[in-house]
Parts: C-alpha cells; sequence; structure tokens
C-alpha cells in the first residue's frame, strides 16, 4: 500500500474520532440544557438546547454526507 493513502486512511480515522466524540459532548451538553431544569433560570437555557442539537444534528449529517460524496 503507498504511503500516501496509509496516510489518509489514518488521517481519516482520527478526523472520525474527534469528530464523533465532539458530536457525542455537543449532543450531551444540549441533552443537560433541555432536561436539567432545576429553577425558574434555567428554562431559559431550554431553547439554546434545543437550538444546539439542531445545530450538532446538521453538522454531523453534513460531515457525514460529504465523506459519503467524496469518496472514492
Amino acid at each position: 500500500m503507498c504511503f500516501k493513502k496509509l496516510t489518509k486512511y489514518i488521517l481519516n480515522i482520527i478526523l472520525n474520532i474527534f469528530c464523533g466524540w465532539f458530536t457525542y459532548k455537543w449532543c450531551l451538553y444540549a441533552y443537560a440544557f433541555i432536561t436539567d431544569r432545576k429553577d425558574a433560570e434555567a428554562e431559559d437555557f431550554v431553547p439554546v438546547g434545543y437550538i444546539m442539537l439542531i445545530i450538532g444534528l446538521i453538522a454531523t449529517l453534513g460531515f457525514r454526507i460529504y465523506q459519503l460524496i467524496n469518496r472514492e
């Protein structure tokens, strides 16, 4: 296997691990915003949690669609 292809595969794996970790943390944080309602002030952050969740899903789907389109 060519060194260039091997490097490409390794960088792709690292990018997928990082992107998956970031997306997981982002969606978990958004879920915490949505469900954690200890007082009246926390109610103000519920819409922020939904926006974060929608942005996280769009970013994840966009990244996966980009990978699917550029697959060799």
